[in-house]
């Protein structure tokens, strides 16, 4: 489920004001060094040899106002915990097929303003079975619910 205008101005600043002061900080982390329980690389998710993608847990505040986001998008979703993030992927960052199996469910909220398609980082998604593409906008949100399995990868970043 793809769902376009998700955040009035007023959030989508105080979003973005959050972001910028979390830029500043330490903490920030890169996918290629997180492990599994058994001390493995995920390298299957996120290969090698592709740019990084850096992350950030998301404060409780901005959290917060996700979560009430996520169940007006999805009612369902009421009273699941979630793990929050900011993510920013290099050149090269991309994700192999995976379907989120181990997640009750999944949204990416995209908050490129100047996103355009020769910038890489389509969300290709299996439907049936044809496979669709979505095209990063201005704040949408991507949620696959887990009761439908949905394997998905996102293209390299070109830009």
């Amino acid at each position: 489920m793809f769902v376009t205008d998700v955040f009035s101005d007023d959030e989508l600043e105080k979003i973005h004001s959050d972001l910028n002061d979390e830029l500043q900080k330490s903490g920030w982390h890169t996918w290629s060094n997180v492990v599994d329980a058994s001390g493995t690389k995920n390298t299957s998710k996120y290969p090698p040899e592709q740019g990084d993608i850096t992350f950030k847990y998301i404060n409780d505040d901005i959290k917060n106002l996700i979560r009430q986001k996520l169940v007006e998008i999805d009612p369902n979703i009421r009273g699941y915990d979630f793990t929050a993030f900011y993510q920013i992927w290099d050149v090269g960052a991309a994700t192999g097929t995976h379907d989120d199996y181990e997640y009750m469910f999944n949204a990416t909220f995209y908050l490129n303003k100047d996103w355009r398609p020769d910038d890489g980082g389509l969300y290709v998604y299996l439907d049936g079975e044809e496979y669709k593409v979505f095209l990063p906008k201005y704040n949408s949100c991507g949620l696959i619910n887990k009761s439908k399995k949905e394997p998905h990868l996102v293209t390299p970043i070109t830009t």
